[in-house]
């Protein structure tokens, strides 16, 4: 609306002083002249008719009016959503910058690599929870927790390197000689690990065999000897497609991955992951994950484990250092592409002297574990018995023989106890026990 205003040189026409108040109100009037002091006339207060000065004034409450109900409607939409979370609000975990607290020092630590791959987007990511950006209260409640541990240990992660790993991968050798292959890959990247200034990955290893060659006893011997942060996963299982990189955040069970698990929230950034059984990985045509190795591919290549993304966190990851060994008892159901990301070991049924000693260094190994090697002896006659079958069966029967041993008071494993434990005797009766 135009205002008329007093014409010049006409009494109460003048300029009122710059330094009056700005207020929307009528002030000081005289005869037919209204002084209006509002920045929404003019510059400065100005004398307007008082018709005029009424309308305006009538205009700026009405707007006072709306300005006031539109700022109540959003105090109470606030207020309602505060309430409406309760004591599971996501306010709980405000995306405050707290300084890093530093990981324990690895005792194999060699260098650092940054697993957090974009700290300031996992920062931003942990505010639009505390915003309400995840539907579910308790599950963004969860996820913000998970990333506030992650973020206080800060980015990086020891690469490791067990000092002796020559002697530890010399032991393994001797004591599993079918995995020859598959042990000179790892002792070449620790090599090149051991001398270099860099790290590098080991390339992912496909173990592939007839059941009972023990590639799954083999693959937890790698770990225990390089004393390496491990996890497994077992691919004859529904689930085993979201295990890698978690679930898709749309459900509100979904969790993070076993890879964020092991980085964000480990010590290690080279890490062991044994893929079990990869040929009997479960596909079903009826849920939303048709194929349980799609997350392995990009996992698999150097270039893409760079940036790998947690789905359920929504955080990019540094996956390139891990260590993939994938177990099969054939290759006919695994594709070409994936096939093509691993160095293909194929294991075989050792010879009678390599299963000799196999045998007896399996042993010993479980009476070591039991802490029972200085108490147990083994007679020669049940190490014989026991040469011809897997790592995972011997290790089962001298745990069952070494009991029934110690349960007959005795010190000294025999053959019948060891033939009780394979099944190939019929268990004594208590009149013979005694």
């Amino acid at each position: 609306m135009r205002a008329k205003l007093a014409p010049e040189g006409q009494q109460f026409g003048r300029r009122a002083s710059r330094k009056s108040p700005d207020v929307s109100r009528i002030a000081d009037s005289h005869g037919d002249w209204v002084l209006f002091r509002t920045s929404d006339v003019a510059a400065w207060p100005v004398y307007l008719q008082p018709d005029l000065a009424a309308k305006l004034l009538e205009e700026q409450r009405q707007r006072q009016i709306e300005l006031v109900a539109i700022s109540e409607a959003e105090a109470a939409r606030k207020a309602k959503g505060k309430q409406g979370a309760g004591e599971t609000s996501v306010a709980e975990f405000p995306p405050a910058r707290e300084p890093e607290r530093k990981l324990p020092r690895h005792p194999h630590a060699v260098t650092t690599h940054r697993v957090l791959v974009d700290v300031e987007r996992v920062w931003d990511r942990l505010a639009d929870l505390g915003k309400g950006a995840q539907g579910d209260t308790d599950h963004a409640k969860r996820e913000a927790a998970v990333i506030k541990r992650a973020l206080a240990f800060g980015p990086h992660r020891a690469t490791t390197l067990l000092p002796c790993w020559r002697e530890s991968l010399y032991e393994l050798a001797q004591e599993m000689p079918a995995f020859g292959a598959a042990i000179d890959v790892v002792r070449n990247t620790c090599a090149i690990n051991d001398a270099s200034d860099t790290f590098a990955a080991c390339p992912p290893i496909l173990l592939v065999g007839p059941p009972g060659t023990g590639k799954s006893y083999f693959c937890r011997r790698l770990a225990e000897c390089l004393d390496m942060s491990s996890a497994w996963l077992a691919f004859d299982q529904p689930s085993a497609g979201n295990q890698l990189c978690g679930s898709d955040r749309m459900w509100s069970t979904s969790q993070h991955g076993t890879l964020f698990e092991l980085l964000a929230l480990g010590d290690s950034a080279n890490p062991l992951i044994v893929l079990d059984e990869l040929d009997k990985a479960v596909r079903s045509y009826t849920s939303r994950d048709l194929d349980a190795l799609a997350q392995l591919h990009s996992c698999l290549e150097p270039e893409t484990s760079r940036r790998i993304k947690d789905l359920s966190l929504e955080v990019e990851l540094d996956a390139s250092l891990v260590t993939y060994i994938a177990t099969a008892n054939s290759i006919a159901k695994l594709e070409a592409p994936l096939l093509s990301r691993f160095a293909v070991v194929e294991v075989g049924m050792p010879s009678p002297g390599e299963r000799r000693e196999a045998a007896r260094r399996v042993m010993n190994v479980t009476l070591s574990r039991l802490a029972l090697e200085d108490r147990i002896r083994v007679r020669p006659g049940a190490l014989v018995v026991l040469e011809g079958y897997s790592p995972r069966v011997i290790r089962r029967s001298v745990e069952q023989a070494v009991g029934a041993a110690l349960a007959a008071g005795r010190t000294d494993v025999t053959v019948e106890d060891v033939e009780v434990a394979l099944g190939l005797s019929p268990m004594p009766t208590r009149s013979q026990l005694h």
